[in-house]
C-alpha cells in the first residue's frame, strides 16, 4: 500500500504492518492508524507514522531501552482492548520529544504505548497513581554535563 507522509514523501509499506489504535492518541483524534519505520543507523528509536495525516509522525522508543526499572500495569480493559489471547506478546514503547540539542530529548513514561503486534492494535494508558512525568531526561549523564 502507498502512504503519502509530508516528512518521507510517498513510501509504500504492508498493508498487513498497519497497527489499529481503537482509541486515538490524545490531541490526535484522526489518526488512529499507524505504520512503524525503522531509522537508519538508529536502533533505539522508531517513527510511529499515522496512515491518516500525512503531517503526524511520533518519534517512539522502548523505555527499557533507557530506564530498566520501568513498569506499565495494564487493566484488564485495556487488555480487551488489545485483543490479547493466551501466547500473545505485548511490547511497550514511549512517545519521545526530540529538540534540536539531543541531550534533552525526552520520554513520555506517563502515558505509554502498548502493542499487540499478533493483533496489530495498539493503545495509549494513562499510568495513575505514578511518579512518572510526561517529559522524564533520557540521557541523564549528558543533560548533567551540559
Amino acid at each position: 500500500m502507498l502512504l503519502q507522509t509530508t516528512r518521507f514523501g510517498e513510501i509504500e509499506v504492508d498493508a498487513e504492518k498497519v497497527i489499529s489504535f481503537p482509541h486515538p492518541l490524545p490531541g490526535l483524534p484522526k489518526s488512529n492508524s499507524y505504520v512503524i519505520l525503522d531509522i537508519p543507523g538508529n536502533p533505539l528509536f522508531k517513527w510511529m507514522q499515522s496512515c491518516n495525516q500525512p503531517e503526524v509522525a511520533l518519534v517512539i522508543a522502548d523505555p527499557s531501552s533507557f530506564f530498566s526499572d520501568y513498569r506499565v500495569k495494564i487493566t484488564k480493559e485495556e487488555l480487551a482492548v488489545l485483543n490479547i489471547e493466551d501466547g500473545d506478546e505485548c511490547q511497550v514503547a514511549v512517545v519521545l520529544v526530540v529538540p534540536e540539542d539531543p541531550r534533552k530529548i525526552t520520554a513520555n513514561l506517563l502515558a505509554p504505548l502498548v502493542f499487540n503486534y499478533n493483533k496489530r492494535r495498539a493503545v495509549q494508558i494513562i499510568l495513575n497513581d505514578s511518579a512518572y512525568t510526561t517529559r522524564h531526561i533520557i540521557f541523564p549523564a549528558a543533560q548533567e554535563a551540559v
